[in-house]
């Protein structure tokens, strides 16, 4: 028969996590955000992607969360008031990661054009091949193309197809999915 004291030491011991674990779920150990915060404490959904190679946000795993979302302002009123006992997370419906974070790693659209030069991904109806990057570095003799960003394409935290992505994207104004210019309006 086994001693008291072996049956009694781990039910006091899962007493004792349980405690701790309904403490820090009613929030009695609150938070305060930083750059430097742990973001995956609380943003568990993107933490997982983190682990998941079917999401692109996968080959960045290595980066901190503020070396794409590094917009400090924005992000400390979006936490302001925020704790372990939050139980209804404001969320952003959408982080804006500034085009030059993605350029600082991975270069202008010009030197991402020539990278990408021999990419199929991005096809019209018609067959015919577009680069999205190249779009951006030579084709955008208007400015029509500003407004898309790499994230328009790279979806980090989900587990998107590339070429869809960039597909799709084109077709929110290529509505007729032929991206070659002028064969939209008279």
């Amino acid at each position: 028969m086994p001693s008291i004291k072996k049956c009694i030491v781990p039910l006091v011991l899962i007493f004792v996590l349980t405690l701790c674990n309904v403490a820090i779920s009613k929030g009695n150990i609150p938070t305060e955000w930083s750059m430097d915060t742990d973001c995956t404490l609380c943003h568990t959904h993107e933490a997982d992607t983190l682990k998941n190679e079917k999401c692109l946000i996968y080959a960045h795993s290595d980066q901190s969360c503020t070396a794409c979302h590094s917009q400090e302002k924005k992000l400390a009123v979006s936490h302001r008031k925020m704790s372990a006992d939050t139980s209804k997370l404001k969320r952003l419906k959408r982080t804006t990661v500034d085009e030059a974070n993605c350029i600082a790693c991975h270069g202008e659209w010009k030197d991402l054009a020539e990278q990408t030069k021999n990419t199929t991904l991005v096809k019209d109806s018609e067959g015919t091949v577009v680069n999205p990057h190249r779009v951006r570095a030579d084709i955008n003799k208007k400015n029509q193309h500003d407004l898309i960003t790499c994230t328009n394409c790279h979806r980090m935290h989900t587990e998107s197809n590339l070429a869809e992505a960039a597909n799709e994207e084109c077709r929110t104004c290529h509505h007729k999915g032929v991206y070659t210019c002028g064969t939209c309006h008279d």
